[in-house]
């Protein structure tokens, strides 16, 4: 963007030395070493210019300040528009880097450098988020991005998730299909320049961009108008690297979170709120099942009390409605969705930190159904390996790091039976090497399948399949799959699906919904015609 001050000769200056404090001096020669700080902040007054009061100018040297007092020790602070024209960054020589959180974090991978996020710079209204913006020229027609279907439209940079991806996903939510050729321009100017002199009819900027674009007199105030937003992105994170320690991490949050004290401090960083927190979500139990782990929908990782009001860190709109559970497991969010015109199926995964799609799975599943036809059971995470289930009984095994199909199966095809009436709802389980399914069918109402292959293991006859998730449980010892069917409550041995034990309520008509709970070597389960029961097993396991 030429409204930057462009940097020179390595790309990547030297901008202020840190003063080492007296409490440096004390700590000895480790804690003596400077903290490197790499700043990317597009709103650093080093990396913007001074075309709007009060805006673009954030001080870093002051926060270096501030870090130094907190930890007892100097920081040089570097500023660059990229860790690929740092030179300590690429040599793997940098502590902290701050800056536009997934440009960080595609930079990090470039140059090959181990990042963490720590926290999450707050703007001036509290927000830690910023979205594309779809902008036109004043006299153009459109008055909302479905209005763009058939323009020329130009997207952001790869790295710059919200006037990228963001953006693409925000067509995609419209029914507007990606652009082929996709165009890009590297930067906010040269995408807005191109709408204005009439070289395309729409562009993706950054909002943060807008006011420089105007203040700098880049475009005139009335010259391009907004037609749509993304969804929000995360904006400004700081993010730790492979050389700072745990206790200095935890040190180092704990500094930036003191900044919100600091009033002088917040205004030249032009912050609200100063740093959120934001630690690596690899440092929570995953959440990879229906229910959580072990089905037991409870999780020793939910704080005490939630920040109010809480901080959205990014969103991502669905093209259908959210029927199903999500699973997060290994940096990823996986949840179901479904194509507008509701005949193809849909499961994105996203990256957990930014809402980046990082694949997607679709395929034909037309069809009438209650209540939509989207998928309804929840994604299912193992061993690096992820098991998606639709509503009309297509399954697919997928390696949770590309997106490769391994195996698929079609329950209602393979086992020559129909989905129940509002289609198939249960999870899959993972019992040892097998994946449990209710297929429904008269000879296979309940079937195991191998987790590698999908082959069939075995299959038992029984009714039609239920609504409810099954679990694992081992009452008395005896090791059992437990759950429903169409009709009764059940267990099953999960080595050859044998039928242990039947047990059919005294009211007909139940759907058989919520998912069984032991409570020790009892069962509780809730149905709505027989309410809720507390039933206790015997010595056999029945």
């Amino acid at each position: 963007m030429w409204w930057l001050r462009r940097l020179v000769g390595l790309g990547c200056v030297l901008a202020a030395v840190g003063w080492l404090s007296q409490g440096a001096t004390e700590a000895g020669e480790d804690s003596a070493q400077p903290l490197r700080m790499v700043v990317m902040d597009p709103l650093s007054n080093q990396l913007a210019c001074a075309c709007v009061p009060g805006y673009a100018q954030r001080d870093y040297q002051r926060l270096a300040q501030h870090l130094e007092r907190e930890l007892g020790r100097s920081v040089e602070v570097f500023y660059s528009e990229s860790l690929m024209t740092c030179r300590p960054a690429k040599a793997g020589e940098v502590d902290l880097v701050v800056g536009a959180f997934s440009v960080v974090r595609y930079d990090a991978a470039e140059v090959g450098l181990a990042v963490r996020s720590v926290a999450m710079l707050t703007d001036q209204q509290g927000a830690v988020t910023h979205t594309g913006l779809f902008v036109v020229r004043r006299e153009d027609t459109a008055r909302s991005i479905e209005d763009l279907a058939g323009r020329r439209l130009l997207f952001g940079p790869e790295e710059w998730l919200e006037k990228h991806q963001a953006a693409l996903a925000a067509l995609e939510a419209f029914g507007l299909p990606v652009p082929s050729p996709l165009e890009t321009r590297p930067a906010c100017d040269a995408a807005a320049l191109a709408v204005i002199e009439e070289e395309a009819d729409a562009a993706v900027i950054s909002s943060h961009a807008l006011p420089l674009l105007k203040g700098c007199g880049t475009i005139g105030p009335d010259e391009l108008k907004v037609v749509g937003r993304t969804d929000p992105a995360p904006f400004i994170g700081v993010f730790a690297s492979g050389r700072v320690d745990g206790q200095l991490e935890e040190a180092i949050a704990e500094a930036l979170s003191r900044v919100s004290r600091d009033s002088s401090l917040l205004k030249v960083m032009e912050s609200r709120s100063g740093f959120v927190p934001l630690p690596p979500l690899d440092r929570f139990p995953p959440w990879d099942d229906w229910r959580g782990p072990g089905r037991t929908a409870t999780t020793d990782a939910v704080p005490a009390t939630l920040a109010r009001p809480p901080t959205l860190l990014w969103a991502r709109t669905m093209t259908g409605p959210a029927m199903a559970g999500v699973a997060v497991a290994e940096g990823v969010v996986v949840v179901a969705d479904k194509s507008l015109d509701e005949t193809y199926d849909i499961f994105r995964c996203l990256d957990a930190d930014t809402g980046r799609q990082r694949w997607k799975l679709a395929y034909p599943a037309p069809g009438e159904m209650d209540f939509t036809n989207a998928p309804r059971a929840a994604p299912l995470v193992h061993r690096g390996r992820v098991y998606l289930l639709g509503a009309f009984g297509h399954l697919h095994c997928m390696d949770l790091k590309s997106g490769k199909v391994i195996w698929r199966r079609n329950l209602a095809r393979d086992f020559a039976t129909k989905p129940p009436m509002w289609g198939y709802c249960s999870t899959p389980l993972v019992v040892d090497q097998k994946l449990i399914v209710n297929p429904g069918a008269p000879d296979a109402s309940l079937a195991a399948l191998d987790l590698n292959t999908g082959r069939t293991i075995w299959k038992t006859p029984g009714p039609e399949a239920a609504y409810a998730g099954f679990i694992l449980a081992a009452p008395s010892g005896v090791r059992q799959i437990i759950g429903y069917d169409s009709v009764s409550l059940g267990g099953w041995d999960p080595q050859t699906g044998e039928r242990l034990w039947r047990l059919v309520p005294p009211w007909e008509g139940d759907f058989n919904v919520p998912t069984p709970v032991t409570v020790g070597q009892r069962l509780l389960v809730s149905t709505e015609n027989n309410g809720t029961r507390l039933y206790r097993f015997d010595a056999a396991g029945r």
